[in-house]
């Protein structure tokens, strides 16, 4: 089945927020919806321009990041945004936080480094910073933050990182899906994942999961508590998103066309691309909530504080709901109507 391992490069590659066009993050109890922005300057110039805006107020910039490499942002419940950077690839790691008002501060994260994607992970107070070395957890909204023992002695392979997903319990319990590809070949080639779990002790378990086990999925994703999402071809033309749960698998929702799949969760809700149906999940019940409507790029997806989906394109944040058509939040300024 030769279309699945081109279609797995074509999806996974589209991931790990070190090579995004932009992020969107929204406060897990609250009303703040944060965007970032990449910006490509004369003369190769890179910036990140952080937009906040609430339902029913504009969006407005509270930060610019210039001259460095955005790694992740994350948007607290009081509408403070924690943004992830380094001075480039291989330099110690950096957390900002950028509080209502436009007061920031900046913490170095000891012992870090950014030679992988980056990502955060929360749940209520607790935030975790993750890397393919280690995690590095805060109790304290990201105000500093404490490394965990390592993943492994060796990572089996930081390239892989950036098509990893995770979820925080709230007794601080990271689990982790780090993929793993057999990238000797001319496409890389999806060939299993694994499992690990850091506990708040700081013991670390893996778990080696199978191709075979998951159903020969061409992508997968953590949800919450464990619940491990997979997309697959039934034929080239039929994808079927299924739920792994204590042993058990579901099938949560089908589509037609291609295994696309995008998946978050911010500690109360999951949503979802798959295919160019919009999802909201919830173990192995899906609710559809819209569809795609364009072609153009999706960069991003996250659920805001009522479960409803935020989808960020290459030209709009577009706000998906069941019991609305879609709203669309913000407009790139110098996007042009096709």
């Amino acid at each position: 089945m030769r279309f699945a391992w081109i279609l797995i490069v074509a999806i996974f590659l589209n991931q790990g927020n070190a090579n995004a066009q932009g992020i969107v993050g929204a406060a897990a109890n609250g009303k703040a919806i944060a965007i970032a922005v990449k910006q490509v300057l004369p003369g190769d110039v890179t910036e990140w321009e952080i937009l906040l805006g609430r339902e029913g107020t504009p969006f407005r910039r509270v930060f610019l990041v210039q001259g460095r490499w955005l790694l992740d942002m994350h948007v607290l419940d009081d509408g403070t945004v924690l943004l992830a950077s380094a001075e480039q690839r291989g330099q110690e790691i950096r957390v900002r936080r950028v509080e209502p008002g436009a007061k920031s501060t900046e913490t170095v994260i000891a012992g870090s480094d950014s030679n992988s994607d980056v990502f955060f992970k929360f749940h209520g107070p607790k935030v975790a910073l993750l890397t393919a070395f280690r995690a590095f957890l805060s109790d304290n909204q990201g105000r500093s933050f404490q490394a965990r023992p390592k993943w492994y002695r060796d990572p089996p392979g930081m390239y892989s990182f950036y098509a990893a997903s995770s979820s925080l319990t709230p007794q601080g319990t990271l689990d982790l899906l780090w993929p793993a590809f057999n990238t000797c070949e001319s496409a890389d080639r999806l060939e299993g994942f694994q499992r690990i779990r850091l506990t708040r002790d700081g013991s670390v378990t893996h778990e080696t999961l199978s191709m075979k086990s998951l159903g020969e999925p061409v992508k997968a994703f953590m949800g919450r508590y464990g619940v491990i999402y997979t997309a697959r071809h039934l034929s080239p033309d039929t994808a079927v998103l299924q739920a792994h749960e204590r042993g058990r698998v579901s099938v949560v929702h089908r589509v037609a066309g291609a295994a696309r799949l995008m998946g978050a969760e911010n500690g109360r809700y999951v949503v979802s691309i798959v295919g160019s149906d919009v999802l909201r999940l919830n173990g192995a019940k899906a609710q559809k909530l819209g569809t795609l409507a364009s072609t153009e790029s999706i960069f991003d997806i996250y659920p805001d504080d009522r479960g409803r989906a935020l989808v960020l394109t290459e030209k709009a944040l577009v706000r998906y709901s069941s019991s609305e058509p879609p709203v669309e939040l913000w407009k790139r300024v110098d996007a042009t109507e096709d």
